[in-house]
């Protein structure tokens, strides 16, 4: 192509203008493009940032319902062994590492793994009987000054029971719950 001036290869001024309004609406749609592709980013990063947000406010919801529930269960079951005769028995008799009350405790802890261990004491707050072979040395043991055991000696009935703060103890060196309730009949 021949200009004007006869050089060739060069653009007429109305070819010019053509080509910068041109290359002006392409850079305008690419700047549209670029704003409207940002604004989806952003649309679908603010979605997935609602639905993880969702997903873990509905799950801490289930572990909060699951925890409430373990517990409520702790409380039932420490209330419901203290109803067993042969501890009851036990704690009359006087006798310390009985078999019997520690053969009730195995098989209790037999079905309910989700204890570590389980304990019979007497009134002055010493182990009469365990579940766990590793936790017989506590036997005969007072369990000290720990507040869960005054509170759980204190108890006016078989209907209420204690929970200890969750920290290490005598038979667990991680930090644990105690549920203790009080043994009736003896």
């Amino acid at each position: 192509q021949m200009d004007d001036g006869g050089r060739e290869g060069a653009l007429a001024p109305r070819d010019l203008l053509f080509a910068q309004t041109l290359l002006s609406e392409i850079g305008g749609a690419a700047r549209r493009t670029a704003r409207v592709f940002a604004g989806a980013l952003q649309d679908l990063y603010g979605m997935v940032t609602r639905s993880l947000l969702s997903d873990a406010q509905s799950r801490a919801a289930l572990a909060m319902q699951i925890l409430d529930r373990n517990l409520y269960e702790r409380a039932n079951d420490c209330r419901w062994w203290a109803l067993t005769p042969q501890f009851a028995s036990t704690l009359r008799t006087g006798e310390t590492g009985c078999a019997r009350a520690s053969a009730v405790l195995r098989d209790i802890n037999a079905l309910y793994t989700v204890y570590s261990g389980l304990a019979l004491f007497d009134r002055q707050g010493r182990v009469v009987a365990v579940s766990r072979a590793e936790h017989e040395p506590h036997v005969g043991a007072a369990l000290g000054d720990a507040p869960w055991v005054a509170r759980c000696l204190g108890l006016a009935d078989e209907q209420h029971y204690v929970v200890s703060d969750f920290e290490p103890n005598r038979f667990s060196a991680e930090p644990a719950f105690v549920y203790a309730a009080a043994v009736r009949g003896e």
